[in-house]
């Protein structure tokens, strides 16, 4: 399956999930998320079950963008050599 042309070109259309910039954006907003539940939930506990897991989970986050962004985002294209 091939992605969907604009225009009739062979360029591919704008996806907004294949600029690293998207992953980047989901990256922070899943990690803000994470710590807001986390402050939400264990109160500032530092005895709460969830502490262990308090700086885990934003490294995975981050670990799954990264893989993310290799896999989809094309690299950039390098300046012709004259």
């Amino acid at each position: 399956m091939s992605l969907p042309e604009k225009n009739g070109s062979n360029q591919p259309a704008d996806v907004p999930w294949r600029k690293a910039r998207f992953w980047d954006g989901i990256g922070l907003l899943l990690t803000m998320g994470w710590f807001i539940f986390f402050a939400i939930v264990a109160g500032g506990d530092k005895n709460h079950p969830l502490a262990d897991l308090v700086f885990m989970v934003p490294i995975g986050i981050w670990s799954v963008v990264i893989l993310a962004k290799r896999l989809l985002c094309p690299p950039p294209r390098k300046p012709p050599v004259r």
